[in-house]
């Protein structure tokens, strides 16, 4: 059986930013739905473009990420 598990940390070791620093469309598009100054959940966030976003704009927000480069 294939292992289609993907090295993390080697995929977000390089210099520059992999997807950018905008935000993805997903928190964009529901940004409606979530509460000023509510605890946010951010799971899979990556560099952080998405918590970073919505922390600038007042939202208490948790990220989950799964590798040891942002620990």
């Amino acid at each position: 059986m294939k292992d289609f598990r993907m090295d993390w940390d080697a995929r977000y070791s390089i210099d520059d930013y992999l997807f950018g620093k905008d935000p993805a469309q997903a928190p964009l598009r529901h940004e409606e739905y979530l509460v000023v100054e509510g605890n946010t959940l951010v799971i899979a966030d990556g560099e952080g473009r998405n918590s970073v976003y919505l922390a600038k704009k007042g939202f208490k927000g948790h990220c989950n990420r799964q590798f040891k480069s942002c620990t």
